[in-house]
C-alpha cells in the first residue's frame, strides 16, 4: 500500500537508493528499517536488500541495536565537491580571523533558491545558540545570513522570498510581508486608520551588534550599507493624540516601509550628517532635511537601538534594516498622492497612495 503523501517509488535501482537516503532528514541520527520503508515509499523487502548494498558500499552503517545511520563514504563524497572545497578553502582563514575578533558565530553560507546553505561555521562556549549546521538550509528570511542576501542583493529576490510565503520559524521571524514594499509600489490607502509618510535614512547591517555598551564607531563598524526610505507611520489613536503606551501597542506606529533599489556601500556616506533630503507631493515641495535630524547622528541611532535592546538579551544581526527615524514632520496621505524624496547620494524613492 502506498503511504499517504510519499510519492511513488521510482522504478530504478539507483532512484530507489537515493530516496532511501534522501529519507534522513536534517535532525536524524538513526533511522530503523521500518522507518526507512515508511518514508522512501519502497516495501521493507526491497528497502532491506538496498539497505544491505548500500552497507557494501558505505553509504549507510548499521547500528549494534540494528538501525541505519548515514555512512562516512557520503561524508568523503560531499567533501569533493569542487565549488564548495575551493570556496571553503578560500574562506576558511578569514572565518577563523573573524571569530577570533568576535568569538560569535561565524557562517561561510550560499543562496540556494530561496534557502540559506551553510557550507561552514564557527562557533564556541560564548557564541550564541542558533540552530545552523553544516549542510542544512534554512529558509532566508528567517536567518541573519539570509537577510544578507536579501537586502544586498536584487528586489526580485525579495520578491520569490515573500511570494513563496513568510513562514514563522522563530519568535522573531519577519512573517508580515505587508509591510514591505518596493519603490515606485502603489500602497492601498484603506490597509490604513490615519497614515502618514515620513523620509528616512535606512542602514544594513553586515555585523551583528549586542549591546549594552555599544558605542558610535562600534555601530559604524557593523553599517555595511545605506539605502534611502520611506515609512508609513499609522494609529489608531484619534488625531494622533498618542502616549508612549499607544505607540508601543501599535508596533511604534510602524504601518509599511518602501525602499529604494540601490543599496549604497557605507563607506561612500562619509557623515550620514550631512545627508540632505527633499520630499515632493504630486511634484510640489513638502518638507526638507537632513541625516542631523535623527538623534542628531543617524548612527547613533543604531546604537542606542543596540543598547536598548541588549539591556533585553535581544541582538541586532547581520541583515537588519534599521529604520533611523524621520528627517521632517510625518506628512498625511490621500488617494492620489504620490511622494518621491530625493536624497544626496542615496538616490530616490517613491510611492503611490491608491
Amino acid at each position: 500500500m502506498q503511504n499517504a503523501g510519499v510519492p511513488p517509488a521510482p522504478k530504478s535501482v539507483l532512484a530507489r537508493g537515493l530516496r532511501l537516503l534522501d529519507a534522513f532528514g536534517p535532525d536524524d541520527t538513526e533511522l530503523s528499517l521500518a522507518e526507512l520503508a515508511t518514508r522512501s515509499g519502497l516495501p521493507k523487502p526491497t528497502a532491506l536488500r538496498l539497505l544491505r548494498e548500500l552497507l557494501v558500499w558505505g553509504g549507510v552503517e548499521q547500528a549494534v541495536n540494528g538501525r541505519y545511520r548515514l555512512g562516512m563514504h557520503l561524508f568523503t563524497l560531499g567533501q569533493r565537491v569542487p565549488a564548495q572545497r575551493e570556496l571553503r578553502r578560500r574562506a576558511l582563514p578569514y572565518l577563523e580571523d573573524l571569530y577570533e575578533a568576535t568569538h560569535e558565530n561565524v557562517h561561510l553560507a550560499v543562496l540556494h533558491g530561496t534557502t540559506t546553505m551553510f557550507l561552514e561555521k564557527l562557533t564556541g562556549h560564548r557564541s550564541t545558540p542558533i540552530v545552523s549546521r553544516v549542510g542544512s538550509r534554512l529558509p532566508a528570511h528567517c536567518t541573519a545570513t539570509g537577510k544578507v542576501f536579501l537586502a544586498l542583493g536584487p528586489p526580485d529576490r525579495v520578491r520569490r522570498v515573500v511570494d513563496g510565503g513568510l513562514s514563522r520559524h522563530t519568535p522573531r521571524t519577519i512573517v508580515l510581508a505587508g509591510l514591505l514594499h518596493r519603490d515606485g509600489d502603489t500602497v492601498p490607502l484603506d490597509r490604513f486608520i490615519a497614515p502618514k509618510i515620513e523620509a528616512e535614512i535606512v542602514f544594513v547591517l553586515g555585523a551583528p551588534l549586542r549591546g549594552p555598551g555599544v558605542t558610535l564607531d562600534q555601530a559604524r563598524a557593523a553599517i555595511s550599507g545605506v539605502r534611502a526610505g520611506l515609512e508609513i507611520v499609522d494609529s489608531r489613536i484619534e488625531d494622533w493624540r498618542i502616549k508612549l503606551a499607544d505607540t508601543v501597542a501599535d508596533l511604534a506606529s510602524n504601518g509599511a516601509v518602501a525602499l529604494a533599489p540601490t543599496l549604497v556601500p557605507f563607506p561612500e556616506i562619509p557623515d550620514p550628517r550631512l545627508v540632505g533630503m527633499v520630499l515632493t507631493r504630486n511634484g510640489s515641495l513638502v518638507d526638507t532635511g537632513a541625516g542631523a535630524a535623527a538623534l542628531g547622528d543617524p548612527v547613533a541611532v543604531v546604537a542606542w537601538l543596540a543598547n536598548v535592546l541588549g539591556a533585553e538579551g535581544v541582538e541586532l544581526a547581520a541583515g537588519h534594516l534599521v529604520m533611523t527615524g524621520a528627517l521632517h514632520a510625518a506628512v498625511p496621505m490621500a488617494v492620489g498622492d504620490e511622494f518621491v524624496a530625493e536624497f544626496d547620494r542615496l538616490g530616490t524613492v517613491s510611492v503611490r497612495v491608491g
